[in-house]
């Protein structure tokens, strides 16, 4: 019998400071978000990253996606960070000079109160991270999120990260997608999209939660 889960988000924040083509971004509180296509980090912005972590200095970071871009007396940039203990969201202000000035982190937490399973460390109904970093999704990721979005109309759905699994009568699994309406101005915005697959391989959403940039800026 397969279970069906209720998903919530729990952003945990653990810090802040202060702070195409055709396709049109949502502004959100001045944000533009990054389709799929733009999530990988350009040279330029691996070095904002890395010096965002240098002056944060509590921790060791990896970059998985540019999620978001906000321009002010500068740019602030918002990505998709993993380390060893777990996923974060990190914003970092760069001035007209080219110059990190302002960094902050906040944990995004996938745990057992966030989604209905046990705990955390692979046990049957709990949510397990990726081994591998989740910078880049595998072929089979790919190929569940094309199952479940295949006969969708409404919007397309782009894939950033592969943040977790979790084990049913089946598997859930959970994306950060960028997603796109279908429409005359095309508008994208990113998502958590749960995705049930069941035993059979058989996909379908259960679940498409807003992701909020604006909402780690605060």
């Amino acid at each position: 019998m397969r279970k069906t889960i209720a998903l919530s988000l729990i952003l945990i924040l653990a810090f802040c400071l202060s702070s195409c083509g055709s396709e049109q971004q949502l502004t959100e509180g001045g944000w533009e978000v990054q389709t799929s296509n733009e999530a990988k980090l350009s040279d330029d912005e691996q070095d904002y990253f890395d010096a965002a972590v240098k002056q944060w200095n509590s921790g060791k970071f990896k970059a998985v996606a540019l999620l978001g871009t906000q321009v002010v007396a500068g740019t602030n940039y918002c990505f998709l960070a993993e380390n060893k203990s777990g996923y974060h969201v990190l914003i970092a202000y760069v001035n007209l000079d080219n110059e990190v000035e302002g960094v902050s982190v906040s944990r995004l937490s996938i745990s057992a109160d966030s989604f209905g399973g046990e705990d955390d460390n692979g046990t049957a109904g709990g949510w397990t991270v990726p081994e591998d970093s989740c910078a880049d999704p595998s072929a089979d990721d790919v190929k569940v999120l094309g199952k479940a979005v295949g006969n969708l109309t409404g919007a397309g759905y782009g894939l950033i990260a592969a943040l977790g699994t979790q084990v049913v009568a089946g598997t859930n699994h959970l994306y950060l997608c960028a997603q796109t309406t279908v429409t005359a101005e095309p508008v994208t915005s990113l998502s958590m999209v749960t995705i049930y697959e069941d035993l059979q391989g058989n996909c379908e959403i259960t679940d498409v939660v807003p992701f909020s940039i604006a909402s780690f800026n605060e």
